[in-house]
């Protein structure tokens, strides 16, 4: 996985709030930090790779990705976290 090797690394970032997560069948996510009302978005994708970026809602409906509705806010510190572990196989 191509994430950053730490969290200091992304700066202020790693306090920013993920308010919602999309997913896609084939494992790709999308994690959102900032929502714009016309669908654009800013935030963590993993995909390929895993690096900030912009995205469009409409354009992830169209194929095939879901909001994650059971979704809990969390950090992109956390998030990192989170892909460590699954990482290491230790999703827990």
């Amino acid at each position: 996985m191509n994430s950053p090797s730490s969290i200091s690394s992304i700066g202020d970032l790693a306090d920013r709030v993920v308010i919602a997560c999309w997913r896609h069948p084939i494992g790709w996510r999308w994690f959102v930090l900032e929502e714009e009302p016309d669908g654009y978005c800013f935030g963590l994708v993993d995909g390929y790779y895993t690096e900030f970026g912009y995205f469009n809602l409409d354009d992830l409906r169209r194929n095939g990705a879901y909001r994650l509705e059971d979704w809990q806010p969390k950090t992109i510190g956390e998030v990192l976290e989170e892909f460590k572990r699954e990482a290491l196989g230790d999703a827990s």
